[in-house]
């Protein structure tokens, strides 16, 4: 029987191998045909590796029907399952379709199957945001994502190699942004917006950054953090650059205590590698500040801040949309706007109006206390959560049937305990040998109930509680 991290990443690398092989091969295998195995593999997996096989697709724009492999693995988790599903997600659900269907019967530019496709991508989002998970199945979600992001630079670079000839100098051109279709000319499987690659390697960086303050000191992820902050940085992304420097303060203020010189030292230490991080920018792309001060001249925010007044206008101009939204399709014709709002908050006051988008946050606060109660949490927990949040202010979030999955993902991360707390639950569990050994059978039963008292109670602590499960 394959080790569970081991079923997943043969499962996620099966099909991002055949995705590859079509970037290599011009289209190689079928688009359904790939379809079909991603389709297939969550029935290999354990159900609590389910949440982070979705996630692993949740970047990769059109790269492949992310909605699809959502069904399959919400009927995986119906099928295969123990955990009982909990109230709040079936309420979720319920409102959710219930609320959706109104939209659609009362809006006949709405599309069914549309419809079908949300409400399926939404059932299993809720599903997992709700489901227990001990620390190393958090653990594997992350990583999931991190593979995820990975491979779709890799795939990036390659098609973009291939449609340049083999002219690796283009990466080194200041003005190219990595990801970007429209300006190669062609379509990119995996991004056409090099804003959607720099969100995903900024998250992947703090995902790193925060998993190394947490105690997870592992070598994949400072080579995971440097490929990301490469291809990031290649973006030319403004938001990308802002973020990382907001990501920068957080670990500076928060990482720690300001008590002890040894703590002093690693902040001191930290900053000389983000300042020898930019010394090495500036060196590889003397042009780079300079581009990206040019993409900042006029406005700033690319017309994001103009289309988000122009949302909310519309929206203290119809109070039947400021209360229940226009739903989920078809937003920018509906509003007469066309473009699609691009800030998470106006989107989802768009789609739901004032009563769903309450009902939404509250959904997602109460999955984000639930998995932090599940430990002492420290600041660091809350990094990638605090990125993301801020980060979804200038793109879209909700309407996005796969980067939803991302946003489970930082919540169930506030989850994940220190090492050492893990480590202090493998030290305390009563090993074979504790609960025998010598003396009467008094003594010996004497002996058991203690130890199993401590493993207990330290279960119970406020440092750790279904973390425990994973050094079973």
């Amino acid at each position: 029987m394959l080790k569970t991290n081991r079923r997943l990443r043969i499962a996620q690398g099966v099909v991002f191998a055949a995705l590859l092989l079509n970037a290599f091969g011009a289209n190689m295998i079928p688009d359904h045909i790939i379809l079909g195995i991603a389709m297939i593999m969550p029935f290999i997996l354990e159900p609590m590796d389910i949440a982070a096989y979705i996630v692993g697709f949740s970047m990769m724009g059109t790269g492949i029907q992310t909605t699809y492999i959502a069904i399959a693995c919400l009927l995986t988790l119906l099928l295969k399952s123990r955990q009982k599903i909990k109230v709040t997600t079936i309420i979720a659900v319920l409102v959710f379709v219930l609320y959706e269907l109104v939209h659609l019967l009362f809006r006949p530019e709405d599309n069914l199957m549309e419809y079908l496709r949300y409400v399926m991508a939404y059932a299993l989002l809720f599903y997992i945001a709700f489901m227990d998970y001990d620390a190393q199945a958090r653990l594997r979600m992350a990583d999931s994502f991190m593979f995820g992001t990975v491979f779709c630079i890799v795939h990036i670079f390659v098609e973009t190699l291939i449609f340049e000839n083999g002219d690796i100098t283009v990466f080194w051109d200041g003005s190219y942004r990595f990801g970007y279709s429209a300006q190669l000319g062609v379509d990119l499987t995996m991004a056409a917006d090099p804003n959607l690659v720099g969100q995903s390697c900024l998250l992947v960086i703090v995902l790193c950054v925060s998993l190394f303050l947490l105690g997870y000191k592992k070598r994949k992820y400072y080579f995971t953090a440097a490929i990301a902050l490469i291809a990031g940085t290649m973006t030319l992304s403004k938001t990308f650059i802002i973020m990382l420097a907001v990501m920068v303060l957080l670990v500076f203020l928060f990482a720690g205590s300001w008590s002890s010189s040894k703590a002093f030292k690693k902040r001191v230490t930290f900053l000389l590698f983000v300042a020898l991080g930019c010394y090495a920018v500036m060196q590889i792309y003397p042009d780079y500040l300079e581009n990206i001060i040019a993409r900042a001249e006029g406005d700033v925010t690319t017309g994001r801040l103009s289309g988000a007044q122009k949302y909310f206008a519309y929206l203290m101009q119809d109070m039947k949309a400021l209360l229940v939204g226009v739903g989920m399709q078809n937003v920018g014709e509906k509003t007469g706007i066309g473009a699609s709002p691009h800030a998470s908050i106006i989107e989802a006051m768009t789609c739901w109006g004032l009563v769903g988008t309450i009902a939404m946050i509250s959904v997602l606060v109460k999955a984000t206390v639930k998995h932090a109660s599940s430990i002492k949490t420290r600041m660091v927990n809350y990094f990638p959560l605090i990125i993301f949040v801020i980060v979804s202010q200038s793109t879209q979030l909700f309407r996005l049937r796969d980067k939803v999955f991302a946003m489970v993902m930082v919540i169930v991360f506030v989850g994940i305990p220190q090492t050492e707390h893990i480590q202090k639950i493998a030290s305390i569990r009563p090993e074979p040998k504790q609960l025998g050994g010598g003396g009467s059978i008094n003594e010996r039963k004497t002996n058991s109930v203690s130890c199993w008292n401590r493993y207990a109670e330290c279960r119970r602590s406020e440092c750790y509680h279904d973390a425990g499960a994973s050094i079973t």
